[in-house]
């Protein structure tokens, strides 16, 4: 199951992440406090009245790949621990929608499958996984800062991870840690040990 932002927010309740209760006190707090460097927060308070209640994993997934996911929030301390399943978790060092360290890297701390992996991708942003045509109309345009270095490099990328993790679960073979090279873009993979070390 793969899932970007808000989507990959819902995959992750979906593979069993589960929500700690006092969401809405951790949001007053967080928006007492609010400094514009995760504008995540913000959606996730808007989302808070209207969370689902604990989801049973769904049968059929045997593994997640979440795109600048968020949910520091909801997860809070307890991170991604009731997410059983294996995951790749793929952050951008330029997401200013979605900062790596507190919504991707933190909750990845507690992510218990062995073979789970957090790739930290130099130069993508939140919006790299996004590609429109050329021919598309699109609503809004947002500069080169917003949108990372060159998106359909870093989507090869992207593509490129998922499916080396994946072949690498269905081989019983995880991806080992790294810095690679891929589609000439820098990318840091690192599993739960490693993560700690970046803190």
């Amino acid at each position: 199951m793969v899932g970007h932002s808000l989507g990959a927010f819902s995959a992750a309740l979906m593979a069993g992440a589960t929500l700690r209760p006092g969401i809405e006190q951790r949001c007053h707090q967080a928006l007492d406090s609010l400094v514009l460097f995760n504008s995540s927060q913000l959606l996730q308070c808007q989302l808070a009245p209207s969370l689902p209640p604990p989801l049973p994993p769904q049968e059929g997934v045997a593994a997640v790949v979440l795109l600048n996911s968020f949910g520091s929030l909801g997860w809070d301390v307890n991170g991604l621990s009731g997410m059983r399943l294996p995951l790749l978790s793929v952050a951008g060092s330029l997401d200013l929608i979605t900062p790596p360290g507190p919504e991707q890297l933190r909750p990845f701390l507690e992510t218990p499958h062995p073979h789970s992996r957090l790739a930290l991708i130099d130069g993508a942003s939140h919006f790299s996984p996004i590609r429109v045509a050329a021919e598309e109309e699109v609503l809004f345009g947002i500069g080169e800062a917003l949108v990372g270095v060159d998106p359909p490099r870093i989507q090869h990328a992207i593509s490129q991870l998922t499916t080396d993790f994946i072949s690498g679960l269905e081989q019983n073979r995880p991806l080992a840690s790294q810095h690679l090279r891929v589609s000439g873009v820098n990318v840091r993979l690192i599993d739960r040990a490693q993560a700690r070390t970046v803190l």
